[in-house]
């Protein structure tokens, strides 16, 4: 038997088509795929939805996204580690991606202030400076 080369967005298409009032006939020549394909995939119709995993519903996603943009350099695997460690990290991280997506702003997600490495820059180059004297003051 031969594979499913209908891709996902062409059976959306073909569902599309046929709420709009077009016939199987008329989708399957705009489509230039056979009636018998159109049939299948209007019959399939769209999946059901699987319920969420228990673990999803147990992890507080609000503290773990704010500990992932407002902590101090948490990483998503070390939190990972932490909640969820008998979920593959793959898993959490999509289910967190998700959540992140849903709870906070585009600016939270893609702007983040690293005041610290400011601070870090200020004091190698305050440190840079006193070492640049110091050997100065060795060769006079």
């Amino acid at each position: 038997m031969a594979k499913d080369r209908t891709t996902i967005g062409m059976q959306a298409q073909i569902r599309k088509m046929s709420e709009q009032g077009y016939s199987i006939h008329t989708i399957a020549r705009i489509l230039r795929i056979s009636r018998k394909t159109v049939r299948k995939y209007l019959e399939i119709g769209m999946g059901e939805t699987r319920e969420k995993p228990e673990w999803i519903q147990a992890v507080d996603w609000n503290s773990v996204l704010q500990e992932v943009l407002y902590g101090w350099g948490t990483t998503i695997k070390q939190i990972h580690r932490e909640i969820a460690p008998e979920v593959s990290y793959l898993n959490f991280w999509r289910a967190f991606r998700a959540q992140a997506l849903r709870h906070a702003s585009p600016s939270d997600v893609t702007i983040r202030l690293h005041q610290t490495c400011a601070r870090l820059v200020q004091s190698r180059e305050r440190d840079i400076l006193v070492h640049w004297r110091q050997s100065t003051d060795r060769t006079r």
